[in-house]
């Protein structure tokens, strides 16, 4: 598949208190904050305006990739096995069409 942006850090900011909050994310889906966490904003019992800063978070490249077991390891008469593999940044792109691999 196209390689793709896969967000590693967001970064917010609080539009009321212009608090700046890190959240790290670890899995492919995260959930987005809606409420300011920062001490000034609980104590005003409000739960602020937390904009995400794109330009602040980090990214890494993502790419998801099929492979297929060789034609000469398949029983005569069994379908080829597949999996689909995650591939995070360094690795993404070094998956060549139709030329074997080997998975670690």
């Amino acid at each position: 598949s196209d390689v793709k942006p896969l967000m590693q850090v967001a970064v917010y900011t609080c539009e009321d208190c212009g608090f700046e909050i890190y959240q790290e994310v670890t899995a492919r889906i995260f959930m987005p904050l809606f409420e300011c966490p920062s001490r000034r904003c609980v104590m005003n019992k409000s739960k602020g305006n937390v904009i995400l800063q794109l330009r602040a978070s980090k990214f890494l490249r993502f790419q998801e990739a099929k492979i297929q077991e060789l034609a000469e390891h398949v029983p005569k008469g069994h379908i080829p096995r597949t999996m689909t593999v995650h591939l995070r940044g360094e690795l993404t792109r070094k998956v060549c069409y139709s030329l074997p691999m080997e998975l670690n």
